[in-house]
Formats: C-alpha cells, structure tokens, sequence
C-alpha cells in the first residue's frame, strides 16, 4: 500500500496495487489491471483506468479519460477533450469538453458533454 503518489512525468499504478490518498501527475496517469485507488486522480494529460481498477474518489484529466471494462469510478469524471467509457462505470457524473464515448457496458449516473455522446459497438483491449 502506498499513501498518495505525485509525479512529474508519466505515472503506471501497478497491476493490483492499492494507493491511499491522491494521485497527482503532471502528465498522464495508467492503472493497470485491478488496481485501487482511494483518493482523487488528477492528471495534466490523459488518464487511463484498466480493466477491473476501482477509484474512491474524482478522476480529473487536462486530456482524455478512457474508462476499460470492469473498471468502476465512485465519484465524478471530468476531462478537457473526451471520455471514453469502454464497459466501466462511473458512480456519479461524467463531463467531457469534447465527446463522450461508450461501448459495452459502459455507464454513468448523468452525462454531460461539450460535443456529441456516441454508442461504439466495439471490443476493446484490457490493460
């Protein structure tokens, strides 16, 4: 377990690993498979959540949020460009400038959107 993370440059949260406290990047932030966070996300680019990740907390991005299957956010994502929610589920709201995306069983409690919300019907790759 780790308490809290900041870096300035890109930041892998390990496969299973469990973080305490914010993580802040000022690039882009990837939680590999089955990772927890229990703090806010914040990044100055792009934040991936991998497949079957758990966050307790917002999730914040200067670019794009990708969202992978299984992968669950309790709290509010907000991104500068699009979210991409590929089969994760956000418990509370997404906001995009730009597009958002969903595919599979992607959900959020409510959707807020710069440009267009789009259903892809697409397989993706689990990290």
């Amino acid at each position: 377990m780790r308490k809290g993370l900041r870096s300035p440059r890109d930041l892998l949260i390990g496969h299973r690993s469990l973080v305490e406290g914010d993580v802040v990047g000022e690039a882009s932030i990837t939680l590999a498979r089955g990772a927890v966070v229990r703090g806010r996300i914040q990044a100055k680019a792009d934040i991936i959540l991998g497949a079957e990740t758990f966050v307790a907390g917002p999730v914040q991005a200067g670019g794009r949020v990708t969202i992978l299957p299984g992968a669950r956010v309790q709290g509010n994502v907000t991104a500068n460009t699009d979210v991409r929610l590929l089969g994760g589920r956000v418990d509370g709201r997404v906001h995009a400038l730009g597009d958002v995306e969903l595919a599979g069983d992607g959900s959020a409690g409510s959707i807020q959107a710069g440009g267009r919300v789009r259903t892809l019907d697409i397989l993706t790759e689990q990290i």
